[in-house]
């Protein structure tokens, strides 16, 4: 119930147990629900392994620490906390379940002993920082890839609404791609970069680092380094003139009403 600050359990209740207003199974190795209203911050307490399916859900929280000993996270644990600004994981953390979905979380900071992620500038890495797993909702400005990184999980920026069709990401502004990055276009379409940068609306620019063997950018365009394929125009970007040379668009390149200049020599592109 969407008004419930605490939840208190009886001491010999066989079966569940609570604890500063949260409820938890008997022995507080599983936590199974906080209440919605209940906000401010909150720790997990120690005792806890296990988050329950949807544990969180719809929570009032702002800021939250995940204990170190939580292993196991169910399925859209966090879903729908809209107050959520920070979240700290703990060493043993191995999902993000329903962070999307938070459409003010700025801050997300996790365990050095992590063995799954990293975080650096409150984006989330895998350990060894390839792999951009996870961009908060609530991330503004400009963001820049460490050198390593090769590639974009498909659901690094991908943020959805309650309505479950709806798509609003966060405030990224601009992107660095470095050296590193080879995130290609796959046959089947659901890897590529294109799905990648889909949800970004308020995307402007795109910057490619110059020793980088598969992208190049112009004037904010993503296009493959021998400028033969158009990648991807950022969605915020309202108009366009390709590049010469360009002969292929990639499918999904272009995710915003735009206008697209054709050359003068009349030619025409190819849709791959």
């Amino acid at each position: 119930a969407a008004g419930i600050t605490e939840i208190n359990v009886d001491p010999d209740n066989i079966y569940y147990s609570s604890s500063d207003g949260v409820l938890f199974n008997k022995d507080k190795s599983m936590l199974l629900i906080m209440p919605c209203a209940k906000s401010g911050d909150y720790t997990i307490p120690d005792t806890v392994n296990t988050i329950a399916y949807s544990a969180f859900s719809n929570s009032s929280l702002s800021n939250l620490v995940i204990s170190d000993n939580v292993t196991v996270v169910g399925g859209y644990a966090f879903y729908q906390c809209s107050k959520l600004e920070s979240i700290h994981i703990g060493n043993g953390t191995q999902g993000l379940y329903g962070l999307d979905t938070c459409k003010n979380l700025k801050e997300i900071t996790v365990s050095t002993d992590n063995n799954k992620y990293t975080s650096i500038n409150n984006v989330v890495y895998d350990k060894n920082v390839e792999e951009l797993i996870f961009c908060p909702r609530g991330y503004e400005g400009r963001l820049t890839l460490p050198e390593t990184v090769q590639k974009c999980s498909f659901s690094a920026f991908e943020s959805q609404d309650l309505d479950y069709t709806s798509y609003k990401c966060n405030g990224i502004t601009e992107l660095y791609l470095g050296e590193s990055f080879n995130d290609a276009v796959e046959d089947d379409g659901e890897d590529g970069i294109e799905n990648n940068l889909f949800f970004p609306y308020s995307l402007q620019m795109i910057y490619v680092s110059e020793k980088n063997a598969n992208y190049k950018s112009v004037d904010g365009v993503l296009y493959s380094k021998d400028m033969k394929d158009l990648i991807m125009i950022p969605c915020a970007m309202e108009e366009v003139v390709i590049t010469d040379g360009v002969v292929n668009l990639i499918s999904g390149c272009c995710n915003n009403s735009i206008n697209i200049s054709k050359r003068e020599d009349g030619s025409t592109y190819y849709y791959s």
